[in-house]
């Protein structure tokens, strides 16, 4: 058969068709023309596709997460002290190794944690290096 040049060409297959077998005459012609043109056989992308279109105008809660980080890092780093803990690595020779960090720093990477699982449920593009970078600023205050 001859295909009209009136017809158009698919970019992506037709795969709901291809599923239920329901594959009409037109179909298969516009999806061997399709083939012919040379496009490869790939599913198209949805996850992420619309949560990707706001990724511009989250600078605001990027500000938030940011002044949030702050003050957290302030208040904890107010009465900050070193401890001790106590690290049993090997229980055979019952070697025990002393650790000694701030009291703030698990609570503070909790709360940076507890970001990055929020930015990432919505945003793993943009969004999400920005909260790196407000991470780097607030690490860099930190130290």
């Amino acid at each position: 058969g001859h295909l009209n040049s009136a017809m158009p060409v698919l970019k992506y297959p037709d795969v709901l068709a291809a599923k239920t077998g329901k594959r009409s005459s037109t179909s298969s012609q516009i999806e061997a023309a399709t083939e012919k043109a040379g496009a490869d056989h790939f599913a198209p992308r949805f996850r992420g596709i619309i949560s990707e279109c706001f990724d511009a105008y989250l600078g605001t809660w990027v500000r938030h997460e940011e002044k949030q980080l702050l003050e957290v890092l302030q208040a904890l780093t107010a009465a900050d002290k070193m401890v001790s803990q106590e690290n049993e690595e090997n229980e055979e020779d019952e070697e025990v190794l002393q650790r000694y960090l701030y009291k703030s720093a698990p609570e503070l990477f909790a709360a940076m944690r507890g970001s990055m699982q929020e930015c990432s449920r919505f945003s793993t593009h943009n969004t999400l290096f920005d909260i790196f970078q407000v991470f780097r600023k607030v690490m860099s205050q930190y130290a």
